[in-house]
């Protein structure tokens, strides 16, 4: 009985070691991916920042234009690796969401001569993979670029963007899925074959038409329980 009371202690002991050793490398693995994370953010805020800078020294329009097109677009990269600092790179939708139309807007102002976008924003609670969040994000730099493109100071009316996002029963018995509507002037690309490519990699469809009194709609409908793009 002694002995076999020693071999339990001793296999329950060896068994408490590897749990130990596991999640001494499981945090640290965690810590290297943070690390990354936090190391690709700063990347992206320095890139975007020397952009920034090219972007006050450059006076054709064409190229301040293509430009902007790139400080924008980097930039709402920047803003999801933010949003998914943690190590389960879960990112809070409505949260995300609010940051991108913040940072869209202080661009247009800072870059766009003297054009404004005003966004009104309407999100539920959905959470996001990075990847989801990453892609979702390149979608509606696409949509936005087309929308203050054709707006012209000062108008009001033309300057204000709606976005909602809310979870939305699946047809037939499938699964939820989250519809994101866009809502802005006049301007939106009925092809939008980048938006489109990556809406589809997603598993999900964007559809453009446009809505009464001139205004555009775009909806993007995503599976809920997505967990990253498709092959």
């Amino acid at each position: 009985m002694s002995s076999l009371s020693e071999s339990t202690t001793e296999s329950t002991e060896s068994i408490i070691e590897q749990l130990h050793a596991a999640l001494e490398a499981s945090e640290a693995s965690e810590a290297n991916l943070r690390r990354s994370r936090h190391e690709l953010r700063n990347d992206l805020q320095l890139i975007n920042s020397l952009t920034a800078i090219q972007l006050r020294q450059v006076s054709d329009p064409r190229a301040r234009a293509e430009l902007l097109r790139c400080y924008q677009r980097i930039g709402s990269l920047g803003v999801v690796y933010q949003q998914s600092a943690s190590a389960s790179g879960v990112v809070a939708a409505d949260r995300c969401l609010l940051a991108l139309t913040d940072f869209y807007a202080a661009s247009i102002r800072a870059h766009a001569g003297g054009k404004q976008l005003e966004f009104v924003v309407d999100a539920d609670s959905l959470c996001w993979s990075r990847a989801q969040a990453v892609r979702i994000a390149l979608i509606l730099d696409d949509l936005l670029f087309c929308v203050h493109r054709h707006v012209q100071p000062p108008t009001p009316d033309q300057a204000r963007v709606e976005l909602e996002l809310h979870a939305m029963p699946g047809s037939s018995g499938e699964a939820e899925i989250a519809r994101l509507v866009l809502r802005g002037w006049a301007g939106l690309n009925p092809d939008c074959a980048m938006a489109r490519a990556v809406a589809e990699q997603l598993g999900g469809s964007l559809e453009i038409r446009a809505s009464p009194g001139g205004a555009s709609q775009a909806v993007l409908c995503l599976p809920l329980a997505a967990e990253g793009p498709t092959q």
